[in-house]
């Protein structure tokens, strides 16, 4: 009986079957495996929850290239409860990142969220970070990395007109990789990722709904050119709603995500 494994078979040597080791298969098992081990957290969470909603995120990212590794992203988006219609969200960010070098980027955040967290509960945020990302196989066709953020929160309540203040640690394990392709440097491109977020000391005092703990997500995109790309992608969210009892509830988000990186073919680095 005849056993394989990770390598293909190319040809005979001396009667002998060789292996091609360096193909696609290897970097296909390791895709399969990220999205076993984003379908396992997936089934073990949502045994553990008790309430679920779902929710639709539109996004819109928009990338301009500068001089000496720097680029500045902004993102607009729009979210809403399907189940619970009356929360919804939207979001307005910028975020400055320069690379350092292939391994480590740094980057800053500042966003502004307006929510209608209930009938007659709107909260208006204001949320600053600071992050890196550690690259861990840079040049690798299944790019993983380590997103590290710390953000300081300031929830203005509109109806009790007051602040709150406080401040978490985000940490997040991601994988990215074409399909279709070796890399993700051509044109007409099919990827897939997947990652898994930590949200860590939040307030438990934070009078909010929808106050993260734990994000999955997995998905599939498009590179249609340098310039655009479009995302389709599940998430899974348990976050702890302190607006009543604090018991565990769980979201399943659809995010719709369009890229736009402008021109940078003048840019000298």
């Amino acid at each position: 009986m005849a056993c394989f494994d990770s390598g293909l078979l190319i040809g005979k040597q001396n009667g002998v079957w060789l292996k091609d080791h360096n193909s696609r298969l290897g970097d296909n098992d390791q895709l399969t495996r990220v999205a076993l081990l984003f379908l396992f957290l997936l089934s073990y969470q949502s045994l553990r929850a008790q309430n679920s909603t779902t929710q639709i995120w539109g996004e819109y990212l928009l990338t301009q290239p500068l001089r000496r590794s720097y680029k500045v992203e902004g993102r607009v988006a729009y979210r809403h409860d399907l189940d619970r219609q009356v929360w919804s969200q939207w979001e307005f960010r910028v975020m400055p990142e320069k690379k350092l070098n292939k391994h480590f980027d740094v980057l800053a955040t500042l966003q502004y969220l307006a929510t209608e967290q209930a009938a007659s509960f709107t909260t208006r945020e204001i949320r600053e970070g600071l992050g890196t990302r550690i690259h861990f196989t840079p040049g690798s066709r299944i790019d993983t990395r380590l997103l590290l953020r710390v953000e300081q929160r300031n929830v203005y309540k509109v109806n009790a007109e007051n602040w709150d203040h406080t401040s978490r640690g985000r940490i997040r394990a991601e994988a990215q990789g074409p399909i279709n392709q070796k890399t993700m440097s051509g044109n007409h491109v099919w990827y897939a990722l997947a990652d898994v977020e930590a949200f860590l000391f939040v307030d438990a005092n934070m009078d909010e709904r929808f106050a993260n703990r734990l994000r999955a997500r997995a998905g599939m995109g498009y590179k249609l050119s340098h310039q655009w790309q479009f995302e389709i992608i599940y998430m899974w969210q348990e976050s702890k709603n302190t607006l009543a009892d604090d018991y565990e509830n769980q979201q399943s988000i659809i995010r719709l995500r369009v890229r736009q990186t402008l021109n940078n073919k003048n840019l000298k680095q």
